[in-house]
């Protein structure tokens, strides 16, 4: 059986812990952009800049904590965003399919949403962007 410490220190571990981090503060600035905004713009709009601020946060603890890159950073970026912009695009269109079809609150689906697209993350992010250059 697997120590506690043996795994914490492990790479899928890391990744859901920092995961876990980067889905609370990506919905904490969701439903910041959300609070102060809803009335101005839609809540669409709303989860299109506040994926910027996600993304840019995602990163740097990923690169950081997970994955310990030493890659150059702008590839890496550019791929990591990238491919943040291609889940963007699954959760704008599951948050779309919740809120407007299903009649689902747009805040407990957008947590949902991002805490699955979570796990597809990791294997994108170990097979596409922190793999050894």
């Amino acid at each position: 059986m697997l120590s506690k410490k043996a795994f914490l220190e492990g790479t899928r571990a890391k990744f859901l812990l920092v995961g876990f981090l980067n889905t609370i503060a990506g919905f904490v600035i969701f439903t910041a952009f959300y609070f102060v905004l809803r009335n101005q713009i839609s809540y669409v709009i709303i989860l299109l800049i506040s994926q910027v601020f996600a993304v840019t946060f995602s990163h740097s603890t990923q690169r950081i904590w997970v994955w310990k890159s030493t890659n150059s950073y702008v590839p890496e970026f550019v791929r990591f965003s990238t491919s943040y912009v291609a889940i963007g695009l699954v959760n704008l269109v599951l948050l779309r399919i919740a809120v407007e079809s299903m009649m689902y609150p747009v805040l407990s689906s957008q947590f949902a949403i991002g805490t699955l697209l979570t796990l597809v993350n990791y294997f994108v992010q170990k097979h596409l962007i922190f793999n050894k250059e």
